[in-house]
């Protein structure tokens, strides 16, 4: 799953996806977990701000998508319930609007 969970607002439909998503995964399949990590840079701060009511590190593009960016730990806090993480791994990545930002990749196991 690349650059979805991102996409999936509130909080309470991403947990509610990676339920579904453990309900048919069987134990000891692999999830594939890919998206950007919350960004410190001013640009991002700002934009932040414009959603922080709905939840942190929130925001709109320009092209009048709502997306979030994550935390390590609430990626963990996501999938723990359901996913033994194999592996996290982060690196620097492009946005679809050509920005360099931190993103991550993870593999969890289904418990």
């Amino acid at each position: 799953m690349i650059a979805v969970l991102s996409s999936v607002i509130p909080s309470s439909e991403r947990v509610e996806l990676i339920e579904r998503l453990a309900k048919m995964t069987k134990t000891g399949g692999k999830l594939i977990v890919g998206d950007f990590l919350y960004s410190d840079l001013p640009v991002y701060k700002e934009r932040y701000k414009q959603y922080s009511e709905l939840e942190p590190h929130t925001f709109q593009t320009e092209d009048s998508a709502i997306i979030h960016h994550f935390s390590k730990n609430e990626i963990y806090n996501i999938l723990n319930p359901y996913y033994e993480i194999q592996c996290f791994e982060t690196k620097e990545a492009k946005s679809i609007h050509q920005r360099t930002l931190h993103s991550f990749m993870v593999v969890g196991i289904k418990k």
